[in-house]
């Protein structure tokens, strides 16, 4: 069944190794199920018949989802718990989910290997071990380093380079940083006289 949907917000989408198909995150869209709101993730064939499918649906708002490697897992982002956690379900699915992130986070990454997962969390990036046979294990979540970066939930703020070791981040404008710096200038117009009284002599 091909569903109508908008996807006018920004788009966000990510392709398997393989780029058979794209998964998508769609705005909006109408069809007869009464439990989808928010943004989900829907699947999008590149061959063959290319119908639209939902991959995942519920009330929630699903964001920032990339394949593994081997292309048999989905990490993205949901707010089912009213903020933004990383979470792993199986692909193409049915299976259940795994829980990431512990204290919140954005914008998974896999490493090349698949045996990594990297994720925001406020102001750090986040590391998490993953082992994917015989089933899915997952570490604890450990911090990998801090700084002020740049982040958003309507698009990717970084990446890793294939050998796991280095990533490639955006500097956060200071600006933007949430921080103000007031001057205040006391007794300005004595000193504005002042400096115009020696122009009048």
């Amino acid at each position: 069944m091909l569903l109508s949907c908008d996807i006018s917000g920004p788009p966000e989408y990510t392709l398997p190794p393989d780029g058979r198909l794209l998964l998508l995150r769609i705005w909006k869209f109408t069809d007869t199920n009464p439990a989808a709101t928010g943004t989900d993730l829907f699947m999008l064939p590149l061959t063959g018949a290319r119908i639209l499918r939902p991959f995942l649906q519920t009330k929630a708002t699903e964001f920032h989802a990339r394949f593994s490697p081997d292309v048999r897992w989905v990490a993205y982002c949901s707010d089912e718990s009213g903020r933004a956690d990383v979470f792993v379900r199986p692909f193409p699915g049915p299976g259940p989910k795994w829980q990431v992130s512990s204290d919140g986070g954005t914008n998974p990454v896999w490493s090349r290997s698949g045996r990594e997962l990297f994720y925001l969390e406020s102001d750090k990036l986040m590391v998490v071990d993953v082992e994917t046979t015989p089933t899915l294990r997952l570490g604890r979540p450990r911090t990998l380093f801090q700084g002020r970066y740049y982040k958003s939930l309507e698009s990717y703020a970084y990446d890793v380079v294939p050998d796991g070791l280095r990533f490639l981040m955006i500097k956060a404008d200071p600006a933007e940083s949430g921080e103000a710096h007031v001057n205040v200038v006391t007794n300005w117009f004595e000193e504005v006289k002042a400096k115009v009284a020696p122009a009048k002599r």
